[in-house]
């Protein structure tokens, strides 16, 4: 699944018909583009290795800090086991030459739910230079799915859901200072000067050997 999100306030546009009037954003630059992918493995047990994959369209030049926040599919449906850690890294290309380097920080935070209950989520902290073009970065983990004998004799269908909220840090004033994954541990969706986010997300079913993806926007 590939998709280009909009990392910027877009315009407002407003409709009048009669004495009703509409107000809706529209965004003429999109610049990230998130790609998701899901390989189903070979084994006894259906398992699938998950890719959250991220590009930048555009040079977003050094603002600050960055983060990606993992929400896999192990973590809300309690039919998978997440059976591999979460890994990845960042690259980027300057002067024909590709570079790549580990994130920051890597692992469990506890997220603060503002209206659901709190979570530990992983969250992928990193920064890009200054300098450079083709800035990307990915982070993979692999599921299977618990007690896949019963599944398959009750032949019913089974659903993977993995989302990445991406926080990208817009200017380097603000008060008081936060990293990008301070600001996505409490309510990453408010309004802040510094800071938007986007979301991806994976959403496929299986029924018997048909794989069906749903398009979530």
């Amino acid at each position: 699944d590939i998709s280009d999100k909009p990392v910027n306030k877009g315009r407002e546009v407003v409709e009048k018909d009669g004495d009703t009037e509409s107000r809706y954003t529209v965004y003429d630059t999109k610049e990230l583009r998130m790609t998701a992918v899901a390989v189903e493995l070979p084994g006894e047990r259906v398992t699938w290795k998950i890719f959250h994959h991220f590009c930048w369209l555009i040079d977003p030049g050094f603002k600050g800090t960055e983060c990606l926040r993992l929400l896999p599919e192990s973590l809300y449906n309690y039919n998978w086991e997440k059976v591999s850690e979460v890994t990845g890294r960042i690259l980027y290309t300057m002067n024909g030459a590709d570079y790549c380097a580990p994130y920051f920080e890597l692992g469990p935070k506890l997220y603060i739910g503002l209206f659901t209950f709190n979570t530990e989520d992983i969250f992928a902290e990193f920064s890009f230079p200054e300098d450079g073009e083709n800035k990307r970065g990915y982070i993979v983990y692999t599921v299977v799915r618990e007690d896949e004998e019963q599944y398959m004799e009750e032949f019913i269908e089974y659903i993977v859901d993995s989302r990445v909220d991406y926080t990208h840090q817009t200017g380097r004033l603000q008060y008081p200072v936060k990293t990008a994954a301070e600001h996505s541990l409490k309510n990453p969706w408010a309004y802040r000067r510094a800071f938007r986010t986007v979301e991806d997300v994976l959403h496929f079913y299986n029924v018997g050997d048909e794989i069906r993806a749903v398009k979530a926007d």
